[in-house]
Protein backbone atom coordinates (compact mmCIF):
# COMPACT_ATOMS: atom_id res chain seq x y z
CA UNK A 1 0.00 0.00 0.00
CA UNK A 2 0.88 3.58 -0.57
CA UNK A 3 1.03 6.11 -3.43
CA UNK A 4 0.48 4.50 -6.71
CA UNK A 5 2.10 7.14 -8.65
CA UNK A 6 4.53 5.32 -11.36
CA UNK A 7 3.57 1.80 -10.12
CA UNK A 8 2.93 -1.01 -12.85
CA UNK A 9 0.05 -3.04 -12.48
CA UNK A 10 -2.91 -3.03 -10.13
CA UNK A 11 -2.20 -0.80 -7.06
CA UNK A 12 -4.53 0.42 -3.84
CA UNK A 13 -3.58 3.21 -1.87
CA UNK A 14 -5.08 1.46 1.22
CA UNK A 15 -4.53 -1.13 2.98
CA UNK A 16 -7.05 -3.85 2.23
CA UNK A 17 -9.57 -4.63 5.00
CA UNK A 18 -12.29 -7.26 5.00
CA UNK A 19 -16.04 -6.37 5.85
CA UNK A 20 -17.86 -8.93 7.27
CA UNK A 21 -21.27 -7.20 7.59
CA UNK A 22 -24.49 -7.96 5.71
CA UNK A 23 -26.06 -5.61 3.00
CA UNK A 24 -28.94 -4.15 3.49
CA UNK A 25 -30.98 -1.02 2.68
CA UNK A 26 -29.88 1.01 6.27
CA UNK A 27 -27.84 0.00 9.32
CA UNK A 28 -29.70 -2.50 11.44
CA UNK A 29 -28.67 -5.45 13.28
CA UNK A 30 -30.92 -8.70 13.29
CA UNK A 31 -30.74 -11.90 14.42
CA UNK A 32 -26.91 -10.73 15.25
CA UNK A 33 -25.90 -10.13 11.88
CA UNK A 34 -24.88 -6.80 11.07
CA UNK A 35 -26.55 -4.90 8.27
CA UNK A 36 -25.25 -1.75 6.53
CA UNK A 37 -25.93 -0.40 3.29
CA UNK A 38 -23.20 -0.61 0.64
CA UNK A 39 -23.43 3.17 -0.15
CA UNK A 40 -21.72 3.55 3.09
CA UNK A 41 -18.39 1.46 2.15
CA UNK A 42 -17.83 3.29 -0.77
CA UNK A 43 -18.85 7.34 0.06
CA UNK A 44 -15.65 8.87 0.47
CA UNK A 45 -13.45 6.41 -1.95
CA UNK A 46 -12.18 7.42 -5.22
CA UNK A 47 -12.77 5.98 -9.04
CA UNK A 48 -10.91 2.65 -9.16
CA UNK A 49 -10.28 2.65 -5.53
CA UNK A 50 -12.25 -0.52 -4.17
CA UNK A 51 -12.29 -4.51 -4.42
CA UNK A 52 -15.72 -5.38 -3.82
CA UNK A 53 -16.41 -9.16 -3.24
CA UNK A 54 -20.06 -10.21 -2.46
CA UNK A 55 -22.11 -13.58 -2.26
CA UNK A 56 -25.15 -13.08 -3.62
CA UNK A 57 -27.87 -15.48 -1.96
CA UNK A 58 -31.34 -14.12 -2.02
CA UNK A 59 -31.68 -10.67 -0.42
CA UNK A 60 -28.34 -9.15 -1.66
CA UNK A 61 -30.16 -8.92 -5.35
CA UNK A 62 -31.67 -5.69 -4.48
CA UNK A 63 -28.25 -4.78 -3.49
CA UNK A 64 -26.74 -5.61 -6.99
CA UNK A 65 -29.59 -3.60 -8.80
CA UNK A 66 -29.08 -0.59 -6.23
CA UNK A 67 -25.12 -0.97 -7.46
CA UNK A 68 -25.87 -0.92 -10.72
CA UNK A 69 -28.49 2.16 -10.50
CA UNK A 70 -25.41 4.10 -9.09
CA UNK A 71 -22.69 4.92 -11.97
CA UNK A 72 -20.39 7.12 -9.37
CA UNK A 73 -20.58 4.09 -7.01
CA UNK A 74 -19.51 1.96 -9.94
CA UNK A 75 -17.09 4.19 -10.56
CA UNK A 76 -15.16 3.62 -7.24
CA UNK A 77 -14.96 -0.41 -7.96
CA UNK A 78 -11.48 -1.55 -9.78
CA UNK A 79 -12.15 -4.87 -9.01
CA UNK A 80 -16.07 -7.01 -8.52
CA UNK A 81 -15.88 -10.33 -7.41
CA UNK A 82 -19.11 -11.50 -7.02
CA UNK A 83 -20.81 -15.68 -6.15
CA UNK A 84 -23.95 -15.86 -6.86
CA UNK A 85 -25.89 -18.38 -5.75
CA UNK A 86 -29.45 -19.08 -7.63
CA UNK A 87 -32.62 -20.56 -6.31
CA UNK A 88 -32.82 -18.99 -3.44
CA UNK A 89 -35.98 -16.70 -2.15
CA UNK A 90 -35.74 -14.95 0.84
CA UNK A 91 -38.93 -13.31 2.27
CA UNK A 92 -37.75 -9.79 0.86
CA UNK A 93 -38.62 -11.28 -2.98
CA UNK A 94 -41.70 -13.41 -1.46
CA UNK A 95 -43.93 -10.82 -3.95
CA UNK A 96 -42.79 -12.35 -6.85
CA UNK A 97 -43.60 -15.38 -8.75
CA UNK A 98 -39.99 -17.52 -9.35
CA UNK A 99 -40.63 -16.85 -13.12
CA UNK A 100 -40.70 -12.71 -12.16
CA UNK A 101 -37.63 -13.05 -9.53
CA UNK A 102 -35.52 -15.38 -12.30
CA UNK A 103 -36.35 -12.23 -14.86
CA UNK A 104 -34.77 -9.87 -12.22
CA UNK A 105 -31.80 -11.65 -11.72
CA UNK A 106 -30.83 -12.12 -15.56
CA UNK A 107 -31.65 -8.58 -16.26
CA UNK A 108 -29.22 -7.56 -13.25
CA UNK A 109 -26.82 -10.63 -14.90
CA UNK A 110 -26.66 -8.80 -18.36
CA UNK A 111 -26.44 -4.76 -16.85
CA UNK A 112 -22.98 -6.63 -14.91
CA UNK A 113 -22.24 -7.55 -18.58
CA UNK A 114 -22.81 -4.00 -20.13
CA UNK A 115 -20.49 -2.31 -17.41
CA UNK A 116 -18.33 -4.83 -16.29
Amino acid sequence: TGSCVGAEGPCYAVPYRAFRICLGRGSSDAGGRLFEPLEAHLGGRGRLSTYLKLSIQGAEWIILERLLDNEPDQDKLRTLDIEFHVGFAPQTEARFTEQERLQRQVRSLERLRERF
